[in-house]
């Protein structure tokens, strides 16, 4: 696991950001594949500051306007790979009248000092190639307007306002 930088959180005592800590962390099961291999990934989110922040409860960022995990992958140069799913924005009408200060209160995580929120996954890639894969795992902030910025200060605890990153793995994958 990495210690990530210390993120930006909006803060409902006050008025300017403060820091919170949290750390993403990532992890394969194995450090070598075979070409066609499903690989499974396990990803993380804790809380390493003094006080409770609130986490999007669904980690699968895939496009989420409220944030989560998203998870890049280098592949080898002229590497085939078989992408699983795909993912777009949502469309207009979901930004009108949305609540952002209910949505965090009713449906996101509040995440404990010391705890963390994880989930094991399939690699949303399938390589194709022989060679040396990259991957890491990032904590996507959520998209907000000025106004549900400023709404946001109304909570009793902060969200993260700045992507945070995991260290990179590399797996090596063989014929």
């Amino acid at each position: 696991m990495v210690l990530a930088p210390q993120a930006q959180t909006l803060n409902p005592k006050k008025d300017n950001p403060t820091a919170a800590s949290i750390q993403v962390s990532l992890s394969t099961e194995r450090r070598v594949y075979r070409v066609g291999e499903t690989v499974h990934i396990t990803y993380s989110v804790r809380n390493t500051g003094t006080q409770p922040v609130y986490v999007a409860q669904n980690l699968d960022f895939e496009g989420n306007p409220n944030g989560g995990v998203s998870v890049d992958i280098v592949s080898p140069p002229k590497a085939k790979v078989f992408i699983t799913r795909l993912t777009g924005s949502p469309p207009p009408e979901f930004w009108k009248g949305r609540n952002m200060v209910k949505e965090i209160e009713e449906h996101w995580l509040l995440l404990r000092p010391a705890h963390f929120y994880g989930k094991t996954a399939r690699l949303e890639l399938v390589p194709l190639s022989p060679g040396k894969y990259t991957i890491r795992a990032a904590y996507i902030r959520p998209y907000l307007t000025e106004e549900e910025i400023k709404a946001i200060g109304r909570l009793k605890y902060p969200i993260i306002l700045e992507n945070q990153y995991s260290k990179s793995v590399n797996i090596q994958v063989v014929k």
